[in-house]
């Protein structure tokens, strides 16, 4: 089913109170680089408000650059959209998204946040993520 710019899925109500009374829901790992923004704002533009899950942005930004990627989104999706902080636990229904300069992880069920040191190589914070998401 194609949607509109403007139209958002939805789920059955009986069926969205089943997923939001969870104790325990998915967390969704996204790594993406600056081009992957338009992909992004079509893949929130599709993804339903009562999902039962959260998602975690990773970019490669460098830490010069201040993301404007949680402003954006939040135009494109129902869900919160915000920059994660260190230690946030992560919730249902909302969307993270890792501040440039950063290396993210997560342990707990809370985000955890480094800044970058002056590394010779450009460290892979999508990789690194997506490894704590999985232990």
């Amino acid at each position: 089913m194609m949607l509109g710019p403007n139209e958002r899925r939805s789920i059955d109500p009986k069926a969205e109170n089943a997923v939001m009374n969870q104790d325990y829901f998915p967390i969704v790992g996204i790594g993406a680089s600056a081009g992957g923004i338009e992909a992004m704002q079509g893949f929130f533009r599709g993804v339903p408000e009562a999902l039962g899950v959260a998602f975690v942005i990773v970019t490669h930004l460098s830490r010069e650059h201040k993301s404007l990627l949680p402003d954006v989104l939040a135009r494109f999706t129902p869900l919160e959209v915000k920059a994660a902080v260190d230690g946030e636990p992560v919730r249902l229904g909302h969307v993270y998204v890792m501040p440039a300069g950063s290396v993210m992880g997560i342990a707990g069920g809370r985000l955890t946040l480094k800044p970058l040191g002056p590394a010779v190589r450009e460290p892979k914070p999508v990789d690194i993520f997506l490894t704590a998401l999985a232990l």
